[in-house]
C-alpha cells in the first residue's frame, strides 16, 4: 500500500467517525 492510499485511507475512517460523532450529538 502506497502512503498516499494509505493517508486516504485513514482520511475516509476520520472522516465517517466524526460523522457519526456529529449524528450523536445532534451537530
Amino acid at each position: 500500500m502506497s502512503v498516499l492510499t494509505a493517508f486516504k485511507f485513514n482520511f475516509n475512517i476520520a472522516l465517517k467517525r466524526t460523522g457519526k460523532w456529529q449524528l450523536r450529538h445532534g451537530a
